[in-house]
């Protein structure tokens, strides 16, 4: 980090690979440059000889975004690299889920945290009025065809007394822990279908 600080090579929109070695004065050289960490926990775990504790780099104020670093791991699914971020965190805080990163900052990283490190948060990385529509059509279920899905939409159905209401967070949720390729019907990307299953 202090050569390329020397050279001017850390500014923003710099995204740095895995970072499992950094120090706090490190880190703080990187978040007073407006440089990000991309966090690449499977590759981690297969090369990068360690583990990035993410918690304390974004308390410091440090950018950091989720990777899949195809270079290495097993699967470039961006879903893998959102739970193995969780299951690096809770290893880190000794399985404790409420001092651990949740599938909701998993998914913050993927996509806002990504958007942000890349010096586009003002145009990508939300669904909001003004972005760029960049999203996936998720088919619930995920049966797509198939007998067999990750798992069944119809248990995330709650009661009112109206019926049956839909729970999307739930839905979200599940998605982000169990499912996969299967699930995705469509993919835009700038308000395009790019892919259609």
């Amino acid at each position: 980090v202090a050569i390329l600080d020397r050279y001017g090579l850390l500014r923003a929109p710099s995204v740095l690979a895995h970072g499992v070695h950094l120090t706090k004065d490190e880190i703080a050289i990187l978040a007073a440059r407006g440089c990000a960490v991309a966090h690449c926990p499977l590759s981690n775990a297969y090369f990068a000889n360690g583990h990035l504790d993410i918690l304390p780099l974004i308390a410091m104020g440090c950018m950091v975004c989720l990777g899949t670093d195809v270079a290495g791991g097993y699967s470039p699914s961006m879903l893998n690299a959102m739970r193995q971020a969780v299951v690096t965190s809770r290893d880190f805080k000794l399985s404790s889920a409420a001092d651990a990163l949740s599938w909701r900052g998993a998914l913050w990283l993927a996509t806002v945290g990504g958007a942000k490190s890349l010096g586009m948060g003002k145009t990508i990385g939300k669904l909001e009025v003004g972005f760029d529509f960049d999203a996936l059509l998720v088919d619930a279920d995920g049966r797509c065809g198939r007998e067999q899905a990750p798992y069944e939409a119809r248990e995330l159905v709650g009661e009112s007394e109206d019926g049956p209401v839909l729970q999307p967070m739930a839905l979200l949720e599940r998605f982000i822990n169990l499912g996969d390729d299967r699930n995705i019907r469509s993919v835009f990307v700038q308000g395009r279908p790019v892919l259609s299953a």
